[in-house]
């Protein structure tokens, strides 16, 4: 089982937020990332065997043009 969180709340599946796994990788992507989206990841992966957590930190900033 893969849960996901974000600044401790749980996310839910589908929408910008998505999860793949490749043999024993998994990637948290987020599409379109705006500055609402800065915060801390968390997949914590449970199985039989046990419980496995990655955290992450995702700062997102705005680009500003500068016009004359």
């Amino acid at each position: 089982m893969i849960d996901r969180y974000k600044d401790g709340a749980e996310l839910s599946t589908g929408g910008k937020i998505s999860v793949t796994s490749s043999a024993d990788k998994y990637t948290l992507r987020v599409d379109d990332a705006q500055e609402a989206d800065s915060g801390e990841y968390q997949i914590t992966a449970t199985s039989a065997g046990g419980q496995l957590s990655c955290t992450a930190s995702l700062l997102v900033t705005s680009k500003h043009s500068l016009t004359r």
